[in-house]
């Protein structure tokens, strides 16, 4: 087993058109994301870059979902997110104002 690197609060964008946001570590073979958020609707005009700066805007749909891990090759990029935004969120998500 390899050690795991932690890369904090991120969107992850996964195979199969699966995205979410939560706090990422990866080894060798899997990625983990805890206090995970589903983005069901991104809710911005200018994209995940938007959703990862300025966390959920009005329009924006999390689902909480337990913590999820997944093999490291269905992991495609993480975008790193901005998390005092994401701390100030204001969506009835889990959230990540516990960071």
């Amino acid at each position: 087993m390899t050690d795991k690197v932690n890369h904090g609060l991120q969107i992850a964008v996964l195979d199969r058109g699966w995205v979410f946001v939560g706090h990422v570590s990866t080894d060798a073979e899997w990625c983990y994301i805890d206090k995970a958020e589903c983005v069901r609707i991104w809710g911005t005009t200018r994209g995940i870059g938007e959703l990862a700066e300025n966390g959920p805007l009005p329009n924006t749909k999390l689902d909480p979902s337990p913590t999820i891990h997944v093999s490291i090759k269905a992991l495609l990029f993480l975008v790193k997110c901005n998390a005092e935004k994401w701390k100030r969120c204001s969506c009835e998500c889990s959230c990540h104002k516990d960071q």
